[in-house]
């Protein structure tokens, strides 16, 4: 059985690293423009000094002679020479990109777009961190709850049965099946859906939000499995609606962003309350509602989604996000 506590610690960790790549997502979006000159000279200075060490290296080489070895600031920045030199070759075959050489310095790549690449990575892990707290929020309710596994009609093989030392280890094993099998199915809505028959939680989402789940979800896996083109999956639920084309690049707004941001943080806060007010006797859900409501409050994108009077749902729509 697991602890209050113990769930309340896993989900102030989820929350943090849900605060801490927005964080990251907002400065990496204003660093990365115009690369490298926003760029912190005291992050550029190792990667500067490592490229003019690794040129001072191949001329001492022509020459015969030799040179001081690294320091650690050399070493440092060796570790951003491999990206960077790919850089330096794409661009040098690529019109679009500038490719500068000041006298007496290393040459630089400009106006190298990092915004997608930024998007990209932050909406995955958004996205993950959603479905992950499905996972172990379930998890913790077939722990504390388990006659709630029978609903799954779960078999397994005689084989595996034996190998279990002891009865908890037996549970776990049908439980890690339970969320395997029956809970990686489908999308958002779908999962929302199941965590209401299955449990009676009701998280409260209206459709509009769940389908904007189910969204971000789809362009989660065009990005992980079809290179971050439109997928077939994509193209059938949103094509006509999004005006897609198969097989071209997905396009995230910063906008999109910024409601998903929320809508996680939400999301996270409302299934601890209500796993909490499930798995345990006598339950925890004011205490559990008290410790949530402690964290900044980010209904507003509720309004911001459903309300034409708001400017982000201006955005949205204009972006074709909605």
């Amino acid at each position: 059985m697991t602890e209050f506590n113990d769930y309340k610690s896993l989900t102030y960790d989820i929350l943090s690293n849900v605060l801490k790549s927005k964080l990251l997502l907002g400065f990496s979006l204003r660093s990365f423009t115009n690369f490298p000159n926003n760029i912190h000279q005291e992050v550029k200075n190792p990667w500067e000094k490592a490229l003019a060490y690794t040129l001072e290296e191949r001329n001492a080489a022509i020459q015969g002679t030799t040179i001081e070895g690294r320091d650690d600031v050399v070493l440092e920045g060796d570790r951003l020479l491999m990206p960077y030199f790919g850089l330096h070759q794409l661009a040098s075959k690529d019109a679009n990109k500038s490719i500068t050489s000041i006298e007496g310095k290393p040459m630089l790549v400009n106006n190298v777009d990092f915004n997608q690449q930024i998007l990209e990575q932050n909406l995955v892990y958004f996205v993950g961190i959603i479905e992950g707290y499905i996972y172990d929020s379930v998890r913790i309710i077939y722990q504390n709850i388990p006659e709630k596994l029978a609903s799954h009609n779960l078999s397994m093989e005689f084989s595996d049965i034996i190998k279990q030392e002891n009865f908890d280890e037996l549970m776990e094993q049908m439980i890690e099946m339970a969320v395997g099998r029956k809970w990686s199915e489908g999308g958002f809505s779908k999962r929302i859906e199941k965590l209401r028959s299955k449990f009676g939680i009701n998280l409260g989402f209206k459709r509009i939000l769940q389908e904007f789940l189910d969204e971000a979800n789809l362009i989660r896996n065009c990005i992980l499995h079809n290179g971050s083109k439109v997928s077939s999956d994509y193209f059938k639920e949103y094509g006509e609606k999004r005006t897609l084309q198969l097989n071209t690049p997905v396009v995230i707004s910063s906008y999109f962003l910024d409601c998903l941001y929320y809508l996680a943080i939400d999301f996270v806060k409302i299934l601890f309350v209500e796993t909490s007010n499930l798995a345990w006797t006598p339950n925890k859900k004011t205490e559990a509602e008290i410790w949530a409501g402690s964290i900044g409050s980010s209904g507003f994108y509720k309004d911001v989604i459903t309300k034409e009077e708001n400017w982000i749902y201006k955005e949205l729509h204009e972006n074709g996000i909605l």
